[in-house]
């Protein structure tokens, strides 16, 4: 759950912005995207999970990315896109699909999956995480 408040923006009609709880992650190795979970809270206390597809954790790491800088439980923002319905995600990711990435299918079949393309850190630190539409 979070303490501080969490919020949903949508920027633009295919832009959207989520701040919330780092909950899980799963970084598969390339050529699978990296996965986020994050939980969100609304003004009204309802939670709503989220999941976050990036790039190759190889890919990731070529524009910066540090492993460690995502901690669990920290308050992190993702900027991105809606995942298009119809698209499989379980398509692009490495079987058996379990953990983290089970829990990223489950949110894609209900039309909360991103994909990601910067994620800011607690401290501000921007962090490129996925391919730029």
């Amino acid at each position: 759950m979070l303490d501080s408040a969490a919020y949903i923006r949508g920027l633009t009609c295919s832009e959207l912005t989520v701040t919330g709880m780092l909950i899980g992650s799963a970084a598969p190795d390339p050529p699978y995207s990296v996965y986020l979970l994050i939980s969100t809270r609304d003004a009204k206390g309802k939670v709503t999970q989220w999941a976050v597809e990036g790039d190759s954790i190889d890919a990731v790491r070529r524009r910066g990315h540090k492993d460690g800088a995502l901690r669990m439980g920290e308050i992190i923002t993702v900027i991105g896109h809606p995942a298009k319905p119809g698209k499989k995600p379980e398509e692009r990711m490495p079987k058996p699909i379990r953990g983290a990435l089970a829990g990223a299918l489950d949110l894609a079949k209900e039309a909360r999956l991103i994909l990601g393309t910067e994620i800011t850190l607690p401290d501000g630190t921007k962090l490129p995480f996925g391919r730029i539409k």
